[in-house]
């Protein structure tokens, strides 16, 4: 009689200790802020998923994720008619968003375990509590795990697919496929940032078909007996992946109807796919966020507007972003290639990088950090290697101290890490821009703020607020009629008050200039490490 696995207690202790910082911090940060400027675009489809009503609705990303991160508001409605706003929910808005935040740092658990997992396997136990260490403490994760958007779901699709596609090229067996072939059809239906994992795929079978059989010195012989199983296991693994997807849509058949958001036709469908097909969910999706990378998007760096973004903008952001006690990490893992040998189980961290990387800086979609996270999560596992295999005392201590120096300044901006900053800057935000410093999440301590200060009541406040159209609703929850509120650039007020977005006081999105009169002021406070307050008043 077989004894059953022990458990993993490690393994067990470490998700206990990320459930520990993540959920108190998510309930924190609900708390402090009001939802960010897309959480209820992603809310409103995932609800629409699961009433079987996204016909004909603008998608600029893969249903899944969305409908993920719309599961415990969509079944803990009790009228049953939410239609993904955070106010004609059933619970009040403040609970719904709390709910969404929870939620949300449960499904990054996953992404916590299999980091740990492959970095035990790879450097061993003290590498995968500083891998898991970095994962929980660095603070553009902490920003984004809570939020209903898709950033760090897509991060963690990209590890986990990985992972499971490393394990199957290692050592190959029928499940392992099947269950990379699903993991990777899964997180290309969480963000269209997963399509690197089919390049990803494709660096690890020339690795382990190509590279490591002629590291091997075999013959070309045993080379031609694998190519029919191997052909065989490549036209599985679409066969399984596209069924997957298929599975996802909730067996969906219609036809891709790719439109912007203001329903207009983004793409030309190819003859074959104009009709009713499986999955056509899916390909919509796909069809408009290839065309929308295409196109590119509004973009700010250094005092710099591009619609096409810049090849260097992710390091130029991580300058401004990532603690140094991270950085120090980091280059620590670099200085450990002279001490400990580069592996060829490496491999499996560095390929993912490298393509996400790649995409990255190749991308004309260049508006935060956050569509960074996937290739960073990856640095940040490779950073791990400085404790590999008994490391020396000095390089443990400097890993270690990096990491609590790291923890030690994060901190300060609690709860406020979406705008965190490596260092004290003059004008950050007339260098980097957009949710790398506000995403609308600052309603508030706005409000606050207002009340701290017993501002007059008539004393104008004019707000110039980052967000959409339906942003003037959140606004009015959250601060009533206490403010004058703009969504677009328009005429400087004159008299009062104004906090302002610094993404419209450096004009990433005003090219008119209507507020760049604002740069030549000093605030008088800053709310939430964002938002800036004016005196119009004041000399």
């Amino acid at each position: 009689m077989t004894r059953p696995p022990r458990p993993d207690r490690q393994l067990l202790l470490a998700l206990l200790v990320a459930a520990a910082v993540l959920l108190p911090r998510a309930a924190l940060i609900s708390r402090a802020h009001s939802e960010t400027y897309d959480e209820e675009y992603h809310l409103s489809r995932g609800a629409r998923f699961w009433s079987r009503d996204l016909a004909g609705v603008p998608l600029n990303d893969p249903p899944l994720g969305e409908a993920l991160a719309a599961v415990p508001l969509a079944f803990a409605d009790r009228g049953r008619s939410w239609t993904g706003t955070l106010y004609d929910h059933s619970l009040r808005p403040e609970s719904a968003l709390l709910l969404t935040h929870l939620w949300m740092s449960v499904l990054f658990l996953p992404a916590i375990g299999v980091a740990f997992t492959w970095c035990r396997r790879l450097y061993g136990l003290p590498s995968a509590w500083l891998a898991a260490a970095l994962l929980l403490v660095e603070p553009t994760f902490a920003a984004h795990v809570p939020l209903a958007t898709l950033d760090t779901l897509g991060a963690g699709g990209a590890l986990i697919g990985s992972f499971l596609a490393w394990r199957y090229f290692d050592h190959p067996t029928w499940p392992r496929l099947f269950g990379a072939s699903a993991g990777i059809a899964c997180a290309l239906m969480l963000k269209h940032t997963a399509l690197a994992l089919l390049a990803v795929a494709a660096g690890y079978a020339v690795l382990f078909w190509v590279a490591r059989p002629l590291r091997r010195r075999e013959g070309r012989a045993a080379w031609r007996s694998a190519l029919p199983t191997r052909a065989f296991a490549v036209a599985a693994a679409l066969l399984v992946g596209a069924f997957t997807i298929w599975a996802l849509t909730l067996f969906d058949v219609s036809r891709p109807h790719p439109q912007d958001d203001w329903g207009r036709q983004t793409a030309t469908v190819p003859g074959w796919l104009d009709r009713p097909v499986p999955g056509g969910l899916y390909l919509t999706a796909l069809l408009q966020g290839i065309e929308h990378g295409g196109e590119g998007h509004h973009g700010y760096l250094l005092g710099e507007r591009r619609l096409t973004g810049w090849w260097y903008y992710f390091p130029i952001v991580l300058l401004y972003k990532m603690p140094i006690g991270i950085a120090a990490v980091l280059a620590l893992g670099v200085a450990s290639l002279l001490w400990h040998r580069p592996r060829w189980e490496e491999w499996g961290l560095l390929v993912p990088m490298l393509a996400w990387a790649g995409l990255a800086m190749a991308s004309r979609v260049n508006i935060g950090l956050r569509h960074f996270l996937p290739a960073y999560l990856f640095m940040l596992l490779l950073g791990a290697r400085s404790l590999a295999r008994r490391p020396a005392t000095w390089a443990a201590a400097v890993a270690w101290g990096g990491l609590i120096v790291a923890v030690l300044h994060v901190t300060t901006y609690h709860p406020d890490y979406l705008s965190y900053l490596n260092s004290r800057r003059d004008r950050p935000w007339m260098a980097i821009s957009d949710s790398n410093l506000d995403w609308g999440q600052g309603l508030k301590q706005a409000r606050a703020w207002l009340e701290a200060r017993r501002v007059p009541s008539d004393l104008p406040v004019h707000l110039l607020y980052f967000g959409d159209d339906s942003s003037g609703r959140r606004i009015r929850h959250y601060l009533g009629e206490r403010v004058t509120f703009a969504l677009r650039p328009g005429p400087l007020p004159a008299h009062g008050l104004v906090i302002a977005s610094p993404v419209w006081v450096a004009g990433s999105y005003d090219p008119g200039g209507a507020y760049a009169p604002l740069r030549s002021l000093q605030p008088i406070a800053v709310i939430g490490h964002s938002l800036l307050v004016y005196d119009l008043d004041r000399p």
